[in-house]
């Protein structure tokens, strides 16, 4: 259902977007969270109208087009990352973090009314993988109340944003996240005024990490993202998001020397596992409805309907 080219990109968006963690974790270290989230989306922002000078992507043009990109953008770009910083502030193992933000597939699946044993065997083995791999983070002592429900509000965030952007068709890539990340901007900037944080040096490891979460995660990365839920079907693009933390927990030990448990390794290989029965239960399923090979949701028109729509435009 994905295709070579489409297999690829998934590839890459899971590559980046696993790197945001690290990046984070670097730049918490001399960062303040408001000014982390607010310089963040000012890069986000700047590269992406830039970009989109170039490209002259379609703008929203009706009240409903507007209306997905800014609840989007909320969602996204405000409330995700200000839950995900919020819980790592409130105090919750990294581990059950990755673990919470990860199950993204499986309320994504209940979501969209995912069926299909074999589909659902899949997302049920990324889970169990998914556990195994994060495992040898957890620490009851180290999370709070308040840290566990700041993440299952970036999970709940993270869902319904990913949701929203699937049917935001009509809008470009680069459009959307030029006004979505604009939106974001003078929420942070709120929060920083009055909070008052200390400013950082003007040093690589300050500049480093806020140019990563910017520009690769913050415009790559979830461009991708936008790109992909437009050509594949979005369970099956949320799905990699069980990868995530295993293939964070990789960069961690590259970048920083993280240990990295050979418990972590399998429960990779348990997700990948799983990954090839999600995709054979849905090809499956497409060949026995009869639905045609797209990578999108039969409800989504015909091939030649998409053809004809601004829907994989950046």
């Amino acid at each position: 259902m994905t295709g070579p080219r489409n297999t690829v990109a998934l590839g890459l968006f899971l590559l980046l977007w696993s790197s945001g963690a690290v990046a984070t974790a670097l730049g918490l270290t001399r960062l303040d969270p408001a000014v982390f989230l607010l310089l963040r989306a000012v890069v986000t922002a700047g590269i992406a109208w830039l970009l989109w000078a170039f490209v002259r992507s379609p703008l929203p043009r009706t009240r409903g087009q507007w209306g997905a990109v800014l609840v989007t953008g909320l969602l996204m770009h405000v409330l995700y990352q200000g839950l995900f910083f919020g819980s790592l502030a409130a105090g919750i193992a990294p581990g059950l973090l990755s673990l919470v933000v990860a199950c993204q597939p499986l309320l994504t699946a209940v979501v969209t009314g995912q069926r299909g044993l074999l589909a659902w065997a899949g997302i049920l083995l990324g889970l169990g993988g998914l556990v195994l791999a994060c495992s040898p983070e957890f620490s009851g002592a180290d999370s709070t109340l308040g840290g566990v429900v700041a993440a299952a509000g970036a999970l709940l965030a993270l869902t319904a944003a990913t949701l929203v952007q699937a049917r935001s068709t009509r809008v470009g890539v680069l459009a959307n996240l030029a006004l979505q990340s604009t939106t974001a901007v003078p929420v942070f900037l709120l929060a920083a005024l009055v909070l008052r944080p200390a400013l950082p040096p003007l040093a690589p490891a300050t500049i480093g990490p806020v140019l990563w979460m910017g520009a690769v995660v913050g415009v790559a990365a979830t461009g991708l993202l936008y790109w992909l839920v437009r050509r594949v079907d979005v369970v099956t693009v949320t799905s990699v998001q069980f990868l995530v933390p295993a293939v964070t927990a990789v960069l961690d030990w590259m970048v920083r020397g993280q240990s990295l448990h050979g418990v972590t390794l399998a429960g990779m290989a348990v997700v990948i596992c799983a990954l090839f029965v999600f995709e054979r239960g849905r090809r499956r399923r497409g060949a026995a409805t009869g639905a045609p090979r797209t990578g999108r949701d039969p409800a989504a028109g015909s091939a030649t309907h998409r053809a004809s729509r601004p829907s994989q435009s950046l």
